[in-house]
């Protein structure tokens, strides 16, 4: 942003003893000129160092000296301070997690003035709402913005972390997270899509299994979390009593629900949930009050065994039900033992499982919306040449036309249509179609509240890859310059191959219906983490061992093994650890965070120490050719190692500078201005986006 200019004629202001005499000089006008803007400022009144200011009908109390420095922006409606957030950056915590995609200025009433405002537009990346888009809310379409402030309390997304919440039809609206529960209104979905599921509003819902409305209000927050209303039809039992009155339903065993004292006068004031007349039994879930003395509403002088004795001599079996992994299906929705609660499988949970009882994955479901016009021939061609040169096809399907190359990879169903596969791997656009097809870097400092770059890697997955490895390697990594012999060597401070395993492997198991895979770039490690929960049959300590390969997307894999990208047995994290041990670093640290897998290791040039001890031993070299080449030019040692790490790495920032070569601000600024001076760097592109180019004059001095 350029500077602003900023002018305050305070000409009109009395003195008095060589002091403004403010108190004097109420009624004053005060001309300014302030950026774009110039006028006159009323002085109204004056009391204890402060002056009542007043602009267009806006009046606003300021300190003297503030007016004296020019601090005049929120008088005039001007806000000129720079915006706290860059497009593209991550804004993450433990309740937020966005990505900035716009910002604007936007003016609006402040009382009586019209001030400024600093917006953005950004998409969340847990559930995937684009501020900025048009959404219908209530009868309108409604273009979102977030306030500055706003994001600088933490509010985050409007949608899932602010509170209020809003409403967005499409995002999180009952239809489209619950759609179970719009049966619950009287308005059916017309009324559930003005409301999302974890809201306190109250209504009167109706039972969809009876038809009954329920006399009392309830919130729609109670109805998620309960699953029902508690008719007494049956809807809104729990768990145990679904799945028994499913149990005795298939059996064709007839049975009473709500056994009382009506039928035993032993059962006093307490209900039992099942009584099998045939068999003289009865069937309780969740009954420990009923035989263990217990507290609150259950609380009984007598138990059990005590009340049947009333009646007659009884026996009693306590039957212990351990969670089950397997779902139960009730009413066509899905349940699954949780602790003591039931959870409803729904979502992509619910589609994991039941591809996996299908024996398939998630990227072997066609995509009945996606046409071979969006399959990129340049991907394919890419894909032919890698796999023909890793000997895993055959030399004759070079040249065959896209259709055929789909179908002899499978990623066509039998009706001739696109597989999710087929978007992921060769997709021009596969953003359009998955949200999470992309891979986010950001270069850290010292912690994640320290973002200095971020960039964000989009297109097919096939090819991401290489995009990520060659932008780490231009801009985020080190590539230390070495010789053998003539040769000149410039390596990966990481070694290449193991981090490339490491991208596949986020790439092969990634699950694309979360959130993109993150890369955090610290001074002294690197962070790598993809959404998706490792396989049942692996755990963390058996990921490092032998194991058997369990893909999560398995046409991915496929594809990736014919490119000759990855092998298909297991052995992929072996390779990595091995290829960490031959280079002489600590191996990486894998753990499951955040329902994905995180990967942690170190830098070999945390500090450029190695780096720094390399160029300062071609000084002795040197030196006689530089002297002879840069007459009357004197450069410092460490002038000379700045310079030499700008030519490694031309995106390099005074802070990365900073920290790798353990020297001041000062010391950057007075070398990078001695660089200029005599032409030894050119800035190209914007200030922001652009990059240092070295001249030939400033390669000479480090050749």
């Amino acid at each position: 942003m350029d500077k602003i200019i900023k002018c305050i004629d305070l000409s009109n202001i009395k003195t008095k003893n060589d002091h403004m005499n403010w108190t004097d000089s109420v009624g004053a006008k005060i001309p300014f000129i302030y950026d774009d803007i110039s006028g006159e400022i009323n002085l109204i009144d004056y009391k204890n160092n402060k002056v009542l200011l007043e602009y267009n009908g806006y009046q606003k109390w300021m300190r003297t000296g503030h007016l004296r420095a020019g601090k005049i922006g929120e008088l005039i409606g001007k806000n000129t301070v720079r915006f706290k957030y860059e497009i593209g950056q991550i804004i993450k915590s433990d309740s937020v997690d966005i990505t900035i995609i716009d910002r604007k200025y936007e003016k609006h009433k402040h009382g009586k003035a019209i001030i400024n405002d600093k917006y953005y537009k950004y998409k969340c990346n847990k559930c995937g709402f684009a501020c900025g888009e048009y959404y219908k809310v209530g009868n309108y379409y409604e273009e979102f913005w977030i306030l500055e402030s706003d994001l600088l309390q933490g509010n985050g997304c409007s949608c899932c972390c602010a509170t209020p919440q809003i409403v967005v039809n499409g995002i999180n609206d009952i239809p489209t997270t619950d759609p179970w529960m719009v049966d619950y209104f009287q308005g059916g979905y017309n009324e559930a899509k003005k409301y999302m599921k974890s809201g306190n509003t109250k209504i009167y819902p109706i039972c969809p299994n009876c038809g009954k409305i329920k006399g009392k209000k309830m919130s729609l927050n109670t109805i998620n979390s309960l699953h029902g209303i508690g008719c007494t039809c049956g809807d809104g039992i729990s768990y145990p009593e679904k799945y028994l009155s499913n149990l005795l339903d298939q059996l064709n065993v007839k049975y009473i629900k709500e056994l009382t004292k009506t039928i035993f006068s032993w059962c006093g004031d307490y209900r039992y949930d099942f009584y099998l007349e045939e068999y003289n039994c009865i069937i309780e879930t969740h009954g420990i009050q009923h035989y263990i003395q217990t507290t609150g509403n259950f609380n009984s002088d007598k138990l059990l065994e005590d009340r049947m004795k009333i009646d007659e001599d009884k026996e009693f079996i306590e039957i212990v039900v351990e969670p089950s992994n397997v779902p139960i299906a009730y009413h066509g929705q899905y349940h699954y033992r949780s602790g003591s609660t039931k959870q409803e499988m729904k979502g992509t949970a619910l589609q994991q499982f039941i591809l996996k009882k299908m024996g398939r994955s998630w990227d072997d479901t066609t995509n009945d919306s996606a046409k071979l016009d969006d399959i990129d021939r340049n991907a394919i061609d890419y894909f032919l040449r890698r796999a023909i040169n890793a000997q895993r096809i055959a030399p004759s399907l070079n040249g065959e036309d896209t259709h055929n190359v789909l179908h002899n990879l499978r990623l066509l169903s039998e009706d001739g249509h696109l597989k999710n596969a087929a978007i992921l791997l060769f997709g021009k656009e596969p953003l359009r179609f998955f949200p999470g097809v992309e891979f986010h870097i950001g270069r850290f400092g010292m912690n994640e509240a320290d973002l200095i770059f971020q960039d964000v890697v989009e297109g097919n997955i096939l090819q991401m890859a290489d995009k990520v490895v060659a932008l780490l390697r231009s801009k985020y990594l080190i590539s230390p310059i070495h010789y053998e012999g003539m040769q000149r060597i410039e390596p990966l401070e990481i070694p290449e191959d193991a981090l490339r395993e490491m991208i596949y492997n986020s790439l092969v198991h990634k699950l694309y219906v979360g959130v993109p895979i993150q890369m955090w770039v610290f001074n002294d490690h690197i962070e790598l983490w993809n959404e998706g929960k490792l396989p049942d049959a692996i755990t963390i300590d058996t990921l490092v061992e032998k194991h058997s390969s369990h893909p999560r997307n398995q046409l991915v894999a496929s594809v990736f093994y014919k490119a000759g990208f990855i092998e298909s047995w297991g052995r992929g994290i072996r390779k990595i650890n091995e290829a960490f041990d031959k280079a002489g670093l600590e191996r990486p640290v894998f753990k499951e965070s955040e329902g994905g897998l995180l990967v942690t290791f170190g830098r070999n040039y945390p500090t450029m120490k190695d780096a720094v001890s390399n160029i300062q031993s071609d000084d002795g070299i040197n030196d006689g050719i530089n002297d002879g080449i840069n007459d009357g030019i004197n450069f410092t040692q460490t002038e000379k190692l700045i310079l030499k790490a700008i030519s490694a790495n031309k995106n390099i920032t005074y802070v990365d500078l900073m920290n790798d070569l353990s020297i001041s601000e000062a010391t950057v600024t007075r070398a990078f201005r001695n660089f200029k001076t005599n032409g030894l760097i050119i800035r190209q592109g914007a200030n922001k986006k652009g990059y240092w180019q070295i001249t030939e004059k400033g390669k000479n001095v480090i050749s």
